[in-house]
């Protein structure tokens, strides 16, 4: 959870923006057409009012946790290719 409402197919381009990928290939989709093996909510989403009013640290926007996602990720491969 975080500080940005999302919807799972803003949050899938976004993502593809965010690390380059062909935004292209996300397509929306029905939810109601996928043959769940567990029941999924249609919002999915947390309440950090909370969160947001008593913590020191404050949840990031998404954007700006993909981009230390990205960072970090790209930090550990490097590592790992020396």
């Amino acid at each position: 959870a975080g500080a940005t409402r999302i919807n799972r197919y803003e949050f899938a381009k976004l993502i593809a923006e965010v690390f380059s990928l062909n935004k292209e290939l996300i397509k929306p989709i029905d939810s109601n057409k996928i043959s769940w093996i567990a029941r999924r909510p249609k919002d999915s989403s947390l309440d950090v009012r909370k969160a947001l009013s008593t913590l020191s640290h404050k949840p990031y926007k998404i954007e700006d946790a993909l981009n230390v996602l990205k960072s970090e990720y790209y930090s550990i491969a490097v590592r790992h290719l020396l």
